[in-house]
């Protein structure tokens, strides 16, 4: 036997509140935002309402489930997510090796096909290439 829009609206209602209760409030990823969480329970809370009316009709209850699992929907899509992680580059910064003097300004090495600039005797280059510029003996 097919079970009735009022049977079906309280099962909805019955799965909203164990939901519910299995969240967490909060900004932290895996939480839901305390605005999203009062949102969903005032849509349960209207809902428990709808079953307790007196005379409600059968279409009422339907449209209420419909009206539930909307909120339910958007209730699970506000859920705070892991920002993405940002791709860093792996870099190193790298001190010219020379006198204080050979230092100052601008000096650029040409090296295995490319050129590295120091500026005031630092630079920021991958660190691949910072570490073949160490052996090389050119940087520290």
């Amino acid at each position: 036997m097919a079970k009735s829009n009022l049977d079906k609206f309280k099962d909805t209602i019955s799965a909203a509140i164990e939901l519910l209760s299995q969240t967490k409030a909060g900004d932290d990823p895996g939480q839901y935002p305390i605005a999203a969480v009062e949102a969903f329970q005032s849509a349960v809370n209207e809902a428990e309402s709808l079953v307790a009316t007196d005379g409600a009709e059968p279409n009422q209850f339907e449209v209420g489930n419909n009206v539930l699992n909307e909120a339910r929907e958007a209730f699970i899509s506000s859920k705070v997510v892991e920002p993405p992680k940002e791709d860093k580059p792996d870099v190193v910064e790298l001190t010219l090796i020379g006198t204080p003097s050979q230092c100052k300004g601008s000096h650029s090495i040409h090296f295995n096909g490319g050129i590295v600039t120091f500026q005031e005797g630092k630079t920021l280059v991958p660190s691949a290439l910072g570490n073949t510029l160490i052996k090389a003996g050119y940087a520290k």
